[in-house]
């Protein structure tokens, strides 16, 4: 048993895993808790509540655009919008693996593709996006981990504006 033990620890220092990354996905909430719970939290980059959103800024291309909720509805600069299945993807937001060779800050600061959220408590998260070979990698938290996508799903991550409105 001890030996078992000890090659587990090994395993995990060796793939990357520990403690400290099992914690770092937030606390699942809602009607999809036993899914989310059944997701490792090394794999959840992001778990976005959207009844605590206020308002999301994405970034592409070029073009930046700001989501914001008013007087109940969602709106995409000024004309309503429809978010439910575009935030579906952020609750949570699942990745397929790890990135190697990113640095986080490489993403942070040079991304393709950026997605803000600011909630009714005032707090915030930069998810941020940037193809990476034949992947798409991502980041949610400053000092990383950088997690990877498959490239195809960041028109459903990070939407151009015309495709949220009505």
């Amino acid at each position: 048993m001890p030996r078992l033990l000890l090659a587990c620890a090994l395993l995990l220092v060796a793939c990357g895993g520990g403690p400290d990354e099992a914690t770092e996905a937030p606390e699942p909430s809602g009607s999809d808790t036993a899914l989310r719970a059944a997701l490792p939290a090394s794999e959840i980059v992001v778990d976005i509540d959207p009844s605590s959103l206020r308002r999301a800024t994405l970034s592409r291309d070029g073009e930046d655009y700001r989501l914001a909720r008013v007087d109940g509805w969602w709106e995409v600069d000024g004309r309503r919008a429809r978010i439910g299945s575009w935030l579906g993807h952020y609750a949570p937001l699942r990745a397929d693996g790890r990135a190697t060779g990113m640095a986080p800050d490489s993403l942070i600061f040079r991304p393709d593709a950026q997605v803000s959220f600011l909630f009714s408590d005032g707090s915030a998260r930069v998810v941020s996006f940037r193809r990476y070979g034949d992947s798409l990698a991502v980041v949610a938290r400053p000092n990383g981990p950088v997690y990877r996508l498959a490239p195809s799903r960041l028109d459903a991550l990070v939407p151009l504006a015309e495709a949220l409105a009505p």
